[in-house]
């Protein structure tokens, strides 16, 4: 992970606190990291990550609250520009 950020990747972690991936605008290499369902993401991970993004609800003001890893990757993979 932190060869990827010493590297200049903009590294994010998936998380109901971020920032809406509606708003995340990568300007160059960037990943995101989703953490197992059981475990989540560890905190050396969120620790070297430059951030976190979310999926927003349907209102907008609340973060999707639990979905499946699978299926939260291919709903932020569908957002990232």
């Amino acid at each position: 992970m932190s060869t990827n950020v010493r590297a200049g990747v903009d590294v994010r972690v998936a998380d109901m606190a971020g920032v809406s991936i509606e708003e995340w605008k990568p300007e160059g290499p960037s990943m995101i990291v989703i953490g197992s369902e059981a475990h989540g993401i560890s905190k050396d991970v969120r620790t070297a990550a430059l951030g976190a993004v979310t999926i927003p609800g349907l209102d907008q003001s609340k973060a999707v609250e639990s979905l499946n890893a699978g299926v939260a990757g291919s709903i932020l993979m569908s957002h990232w520009r």
